[in-house]
């Protein structure tokens, strides 16, 4: 009995079934029909990538059918890293709370959608919310983070095969440490 591993699968082949194939390819030859073409092996062994576009299609799509609470840390060139977290309902509603996010990054703001409008809100306890928008509605530039249309509005147009976009892995550990020696220059 032999093993021959090819990919991550092994395939074990014993001489009853080697000479079966065998048997078989010579008598398909013999036969004057269709010559069939033995199954090819990849040469290289190494299993076939993941499409990235592809990938980030199906959790874009699973993302649009969930609800989820997502932290994240926002990393601005020349700014201190801000935390951002995300609430995301079935129902279309989100909020994303910005550290830092209003008054020049003095204070710290939260941007909730709901069927009655876009509100921004300090994130104080003391403080209320103020409707700046209708529903799913942009709002005024001078009050618009821009970060929740990463997790709003974009999500269509990630998961539309026609638009033009480019899509690659990340290397996490590289970011990080390009980001480490960025810091210990400074």
């Amino acid at each position: 009995m032999r093993s021959r591993r090819v990919g991550v699968t092994a395939v074990t082949v014993t001489t009853g079934t080697a000479f079966s194939v065998i048997a078989g390819l010579l008598l398909a030859a013999c036969s004057g029909g269709t010559p069939v073409d033995p199954p090819s092996v990849p040469a290289t062994g190494v299993p076939a990538q993941p499409d990235p576009r592809g990938m980030l299609a199906a959790r874009v799509a699973v993302a649009k059918d969930q609800r989820y609470i997502a932290a994240y840390t926002l990393v601005v060139q020349g700014k201190a890293p801000r935390s951002v977290l995300v609430t995301v309902a079935t129902d279309r509603t989100w909020r994303v709370d910005i550290q830092g996010g209003a008054l020049g990054g003095t204070a710290d703001v939260a941007i909730a959608n709901r069927p009655e409008g876009v509100y921004q809100c300090s994130i104080n306890p003391a403080s209320g919310c103020v409707r700046v928008a209708a529903s799913n509605k942009k709002l005024p530039v001078s009050i618009d983070p821009r970060l929740q249309y990463v997790f709003t509005a974009w999500l269509d147009v990630l998961l539309d095969r026609q638009v033009p976009l480019a899509v690659a892995p990340a290397d996490p550990w590289r970011a990080r440490r390009r980001r480490a020696s960025r810091s210990s220059r400074a």
